[in-house]
């Protein structure tokens, strides 16, 4: 099928457009920057105007809509989160050629639904798409439009009513991680709040159900049906961190008064359950939340922080290999500002065991570093270690996989910091960003140099 994706530069995005090349289907990617746009996937790349000339689209997964956690609810970004929903989704539907189109897709939200009182609620509460009320806030209003913007459309849509997503590198683990390994965790509010969610692979297996099975139709919870209060949440963390400890609770007036309305998606009582995800006999990979942040969370000992990078890239894994077994393409793909030079290597040619000297310059102070090649599989993967450097630890590890016709690599760098919590506390916020920001510089290069090879 040819599918158009938007929000296909999020979280979601990025593994629903995998998924969708694995499985064959070619894809367009919508976005409001498409020149832009890092994908980890092959697609084409378009901009609202250019779908007006766009022919042959047979299925829609709309996922688009600005971050409702992003920031306080103001006047101002209210509009932005109605925007990016409802006035996007007509806009798109206006500029669509539907003659080809044959079933639409939509991300929505539990936000939807009515809070349930805490705590005179029953012993197992469940709101399912059956019995859930539309809650009376800003957020309740926002869905219901949201979903309503594609009734005009006559064909098979399904509307998935998501919880928050837990996976490798989500945006709501990512940013409490580092606070629980600190031990600046805390429950939230009473924590007798349940908190709807569901693991990202699990919401693209069911995107995928969505897209292909006839049967699927009209709204869906997409949530797991392990229903889970905020205080187990916070203990599951802490248990599979293994955190040092965490901070008393933090009170409700105060998160009230830090995020404003925006704390009613922290603070509500949400027991979503998929009923017609269930007796559809649809099979949770992730129905368990420790199992889910197990696969999630990835090991670090204390002061560790990680990153994680893939890019699709137009070769094959072969020639993608190539290119990066060259050490002196390293000099390349590396910010000028840093002044990478190679300067040896042990061996004539990459190896496991081989060592490479570097010289570079972080800001502007002269650097020398040694890098060990830890492991060596070729055309698959290698790593390098730090044995000498400005980092306490430094352990980058390269994957290359065929996705379509070409290769998915993926980055993870695993980094500590020297001088320990002082370290931390004075200079990492400033390093994550500079590490993000090579990276950045990195994929547009790499991005640059295949184009013309």
């Amino acid at each position: 099928m040819k599918v158009l994706l938007t929000g296909a530069t999020g979280y979601v995005g990025q593994f629903v457009g995998r998924d969708l090349v694995k499985k064959g289907h070619s894809v367009v990617a919508l976005s409001r920057k498409p020149k832009t746009a890092k994908l980890s996937y092959p697609a084409e790349k378009i901009n609202l105007e250019e779908l007006k000339t766009l022919e042959g689209v047979e299925a829609v997964v709309h996922l688009a809509g600005a971050s409702i956690a992003e920031k306080r609810w103001s006047s101002s970004y209210k509009k932005v989160l109605y925007s990016s929903r409802v006035d996007f989704t007509k806009k798109i539907i206006k500029n669509l050629d539907q003659k080809s189109l044959k079933t639409w897709v939509q991300m929505s939200a539990t936000g939807f639904y009515k809070p349930i009182n805490i705590e005179s609620s029953r012993k197992d509460p469940k709101i399912t798409e059956d019995n859930g009320v539309k809650a009376d806030s800003f957020l309740g209003e926002l869905v219901e439009d949201w979903e309503a913007s594609i009734d005009e459309l006559q064909v098979r849509k399904t509307v998935l009513r998501m919880g928050m997503v837990v996976g490798k590198g989500s945006q709501g683990l990512d940013k409490m991680a580092p606070l629980f390994r600190s031990g600046l965790g805390a429950v939230l509010g009473s924590g007798k709040q349940y908190m709807p969610w569901v693991h990202v692979l699990d919401a693209v297996s069911v995107i995928d159900k969505a897209l292909n099975d006839e049967s699927f139709n009209g709204i869906y919870n997409l949530t797991s049906p392990e229903r889970v209060q905020n205080k187990s949440f916070t203990n599951s963390i802490v248990e599979i961190l293994d955190a040092p400890h965490i901070l008393p609770p933090a009170p409700t007036f105060s998160l009230k008064l830090l995020y404003g309305e925006m704390s009613q998606i922290l603070l509500s009582s949400l027991p979503v359950y998929p009923k017609r995800l269930v007796d559809a006999g649809f099979s949770f990979e992730f129905s368990n939340l420790k199992e889910a942040l197990k696969e999630a969370l990835p090991k670090l000992e204390t002061g560790e922080s990680s990153l994680v990078r893939k890019q699709w890239i137009p070769k094959s894994v072969d020639e993608t290999f190539e290119f990066f077994q060259n050490e002196k393409n390293l000099e390349e793909i590396t910010p000028p500002s840093l002044n990478f030079k190679v300067l040896k290597k042990s061996t004539d040619v990459l190896e496991k065991g081989t060592l490479i000297d570097y010289k570079l310059k972080i800001n502007a102070v002269p650097v020398r570093w040694r890098t060990l090649i830890k492991t060596w599989s070729p055309p698959h993967s290698f790593s390098d270690f730090q044995i000498k450097g400005p980092y306490t630890k430094w352990f980058h590890t390269h994957t290359f996989e065929i996705l379509g016709e070409g290769t998915l690599m993926e980055d993870v760098v695993i980094y500590k910091l020297p001088f320990g919590f002082l370290g931390r506390l004075t200079a990492l916020w400033y390093v994550k960003k500079d590490v993000n920001k090579i990276f950045n510089y990195r994929f547009d290069k790499v991005e640059e140099i295949f184009k013309d090879l």
